[in-house]
């Protein structure tokens, strides 16, 4: 008897550390795509000179993959070119631990 309740316990913890490890790796995953997703927008504005419609289809694609951004845009008054910040935002969570906290990638576009 003793063997049998030992058996389930093990089994039991193992499919706890099986579901806990499976939510840190779904969030791994989360904040790798996001960090993907910054790098894909900023080439893209920057691709297009910063384009006021590139940079409006991007808020729009962000919003739909739940992301936040921001992105700001200046003009060098001696010379004329533009630069910017972009500043994408996710929520990086763990149900299981609940843990969820939002996070930044911001980059810099010459």
């Amino acid at each position: 008897m003793d063997t049998i309740f030992k058996t389930f316990a093990g089994i039991f913890f193992l499919m706890v550390l099986m579901v806990a490890g499976l939510s840190l790796f779904v969030a791994s995953v989360d904040a790798a795509n996001a960090d993907s997703y910054a790098t894909s927008v900023t080439n893209r504005i920057r691709a297009s000179y910063f384009d006021r419609e590139v940079i409006a289809a991007c808020k729009k694609e962000a919003k739909g993959k739940s992301y936040g951004l921001d992105v700001d845009v200046f003009t060098d008054e001696k010379t004329g070119e533009c630069y910017g910040i972009t500043d994408v935002s996710y929520v990086y969570r763990v149900p299981v631990f609940g843990i969820s906290h939002t996070f930044h990638v911001t980059s810099e576009m010459y």
